[in-house]
């Protein structure tokens, strides 16, 4: 399916872009980010939650890796409190602290048996 298709033909995309133009611009904007945050600073809330109040997530990405942080941001009526910070995979699942050291530790565990069986079978 097309995105054309997907969207119901260029009106429908149109419509689209302006609704979506419409609910950005009724937007508050949004405060500096944390310096750990990977995203441009200042990105804009994504929307409302289902509580009514402005949403965005802070990220950092970390490179070539299958994990990155991220905090959520909630902002209702100006008053601005996060959410806790938390480890993600790369299938969008939160993954405990102590899991990702364990994976770290087995690939480390993995890398040091290759390198001294290449050692010995060069």
């Amino acid at each position: 399916m097309t995105t054309t298709e997907r969207w119901g033909g260029p009106e429908a995309q149109q419509r689209h872009a302006v609704e979506t133009e419409e609910i950005r611009a009724s937007l508050p904007p949004a405060p500096p980010c944390p310096d750990w945050c990977t995203d441009p600073n200042g990105h804009p809330y994504s929307g409302l939650n289902a509580h009514g109040q402005y949403v965005r997530t802070h990220t950092h990405d970390i490179s070539g890796s299958h994990y990155w942080v991220e905090q959520a941001e909630i902002n209702q009526g100006g008053v601005i409190t996060y959410g806790p910070l938390l480890i993600c995979d790369e299938s969008c699942n939160v993954v405990s602290p102590d899991k990702v050291r364990a994976t770290a530790a087995a690939m480390l565990l993995t890398l040091e048996k290759f390198d001294e069986i290449r050692a010995v079978t060069r």
